[in-house]
């Protein structure tokens, strides 16, 4: 028994030096320096465990799958993670990072599989920088965790703007449900990804959004039921797709819910959103702080929207569409139907002043069905050819604090009731009126101002039950207000001056005026049996 100690101690020693000396035998840092660049504790060498220690090779050659699985039991009973120096690690059998165990990957370490059944998956997360540690088919077995980010440059995607990255893009997402993607100037090149229940697709740097450029394809993303799909913090290139094309797909055949869009940006694209127009809804969808640049049509061209849909600090900007892509054609802005519980807050509408009527900021006509539950706030449209809003077929809509510039008509609304204008503003408008109701009922304008419309300011036509009240109409070509063949209508405390016909006129039936300012010697006409 003293003998064998006497043997025993110096194989001891021998292997404690072997484990200082050799590199990556130990965790990372093995050996060296165990601080960071700045002198500050890295802490990293007592939490993992290199699989050199256990007999990795690491050549290209050797299968590595035994040796890998040895330190991932040791891990696991260690609390450790398991580390991966220098090295090219084939694996030929199956290896799995249980919940818990992370693997960390220095930069030019590479696990290498052969062939297509999935033969590696991450339960703990994967540690690494920007730079390929994944070669073959074989990463990915269906063991996913959420809480966790991946990279497609893990995954080979370049991001130099030429390379397509499409298949990168798909095997970072077989095992993460994130991306998080680095910044890159030159752009990942995708040509079309279908989504699966909860992709995050998020650009590393918040600061700077990461530019991903669309192939030549009809559809970038198709979003399919149940939907959980994000995007944030990415700069879409739209250029290189077609007429016809879109962003954006969202496959309605069925129910989906809870899909974001945040600090993006979409840049010549054709469409950038558009559904199935199918029996299908969308739910709970929210485009925040996102723009919207040089479009070539509608860059909201959807019907299957049931609330709530948010859209929060939205800039839609056309005013260099028609120039720089040679359109023949008015486009418009967002164009939307079949929709419900819809919320607009911080948006600006601009267009390109392109002299084609149907140049619109929103035209959402209400072909489908009745449209009810539409909330806008702070919302701007200015130099469209076309009516800046066009609602039909609506119930419960309220605009507030909307302003409209140097548009060919201002506010149309037809077929709707309880409908609520409220600090609605509308300025030099060219060829139409300024807010125009017909057979609407049950609604208000309050507050509201116009100034300089071709037609009349403000013009309700075989309206029921509209209350007008606090307007200033000033210096429109026709009338101030005017009420045609209106029913229990009734304007009050406004001011209507400098109105070229007629500062106020009224044809309708039990329909009143009072209170109002119509300047000095200015005409008012009246029929009917209204009050005054």
């Amino acid at each position: 028994m003293k003998m064998r100690r006497i043997y025993l101690l110096p194989a001891l020693i021998l292997t404690a030096l072997i484990c200082i000396l050799l590199p990556g035998c130990g965790g990372r840092g093995s050996g060296g320096d165990q601080t960071g660049g700045d002198g500050v504790e890295t802490g990293k060498q007592s939490e993992e465990i290199s699989v050199v220690l256990y007999g990795a090779a690491g050549d290209g050659v050797t299968d590595d799958s035994g040796a890998i699985n040895a330190a991932i039991d040791s891990a696991v009973r260690e609390g450790h993670d398991v580390y991966f120096p220098e090295g090219r690690y084939l694996v030929k059998k199956s290896v799995t990072f249980p919940e818990g165990t992370a693997a960390v990957f220095a930069d030019g370490a590479v696990i290498v599989t052969v062939g297509t059944r999935k033969l590696v998956s991450f339960g703990g997360g994967v540690e690494a920088g920007n730079y390929r540690i994944f070669e073959g088919d074989g990463i990915g077995k269906a063991l996913r965790n959420s809480h966790d980010s991946g990279n497609p440059v893990w995954f080979g995607a370049t991001g130099d703007g030429v390379t397509d990255d499409t298949e990168a893009f798909l095997a970072a997402w077989e095992i993460f449900s994130r991306l998080s993607v680095p910044y890159s100037e030159n752009g990942y090149v995708l040509s079309g990804i279908s989504s699966a229940k909860g992709m995050i697709l998020s650009g590393a740097d918040p600061e700077r959004r990461t530019v991903i450029k669309a192939a030549a394809v009809g559809k970038l993303f198709t979003v399919k039921a149940p939907g959980y799909f994000t995007v944030e913090n990415i700069a879409f290139d739209l250029s290189e797709m077609p007429d016809g094309s879109t962003a954006f797909f969202l496959d309605t055949v069925g129910y989906m819910e809870y899909i974001f869009i945040r600090n993006c940006s979409f840049t010549d694209g054709y469409h950038c959103f558009t559904d199935a127009k199918s029996s299908g809804l969308v739910m709970h969808m929210y485009v925040e702080e996102t723009d919207f640049i040089r479009n070539r049509n509608s860059t909201f061209d959807i019907e299957d929207f049931e609330g709530f849909i948010f859209m929060k600090k939205i800039l839609i900007d056309n005013s260099g569409s028609y120039k720089h892509h040679g359109l023949d054609r008015g486009i418009t802005a967002i164009d939307i139907d079949d929709v419900r519980g819809t919320i607009f807050e911080e948006m600006t509408l601009i267009g390109g002043n392109s002299g084609f009527p149907d140049e619109r900021g929103f035209n959402i006509p209400g072909q489908v069905q009745l449209m009810a539950s539409l909330w806008w706030d702070r919302v701007e449209i200015r130099d469209m050819s076309g009516c800046a809003v066009y609602l039909n077929n609506t119930t419960l809509c309220s605009l507030v604090h909307v302003t409209v510039k140097n548009c060919g008509e201002g506010i149309r609304i037809g077929s709707s009731w309880d409908v609520q204008l409220s600090d609605v503003n509308v300025s030099d408008v060219k060829k139409g009126n300024g807010i125009y109701l017909s057979s609407c009922r049950n609604s208000e304008i309050y507050g509201c101002t116009v100034e300089n419309a071709a037609k009349s300011g403000v013009k309700l036509a075989s309206c029921t039950g509209v209350s007008v009240t606090g307007i200033t109409v000033r210096d429109c070509g026709e009338y101030g207000y005017c009420d045609m063949n209106g029913s229990k209508t009734v304007l009050i405390s406004s001011e209507c001056t400098g109105n070229r016909k007629a500062q106020v006129s009224v044809t309708g039936s039990v329909s009143s005026v009072y209170d109002t300012d119509c300047g000095n010697g200015k005409r008012v006409t009246a029929e009917g049996k209204g009050e005054w």
